[in-house]
């Protein structure tokens, strides 16, 4: 999956960037699922720290008990990911 989902940013920090990017080329977080035949044991994937897949899940349950079910895994990684490069300034 990385190899389909990893594209260099062309614009600094666009959300609708990285928006276009995880719902047009199907990156849709189903790494952040868990089970016995989960994404989270294959290939790339097995380079994912724990400590991030658990704060992903730790926003996720945040943002669930505050607003409901009506936000997705990939819409709290794609903000994560963004603020996370403005926090660190990050220029591409």
């Amino acid at each position: 999956m990385y190899d389909t989902c990893y594209y260099p940013p062309k614009r600094k920090y666009d959300a609708c960037y990285l928006l276009y990017l995880l719902l047009l080329q199907g990156c849709d977080a189903s790494v952040l699922l868990t089970g016995n035949n989960s994404e989270q044991g294959m290939g790339p994937n097995l380079t994912l720290r724990p400590v991030a897949l658990n704060l992903i899940e730790s926003i996720r349950a945040a943002v669930h008990r505050a607003c409901g079910r009506t936000v997705s895994c990939a819409d709290l990684t794609v903000l994560a990911t963004r603020d996370s490069l403005v926090l660190v300034r990050y220029v591409p």
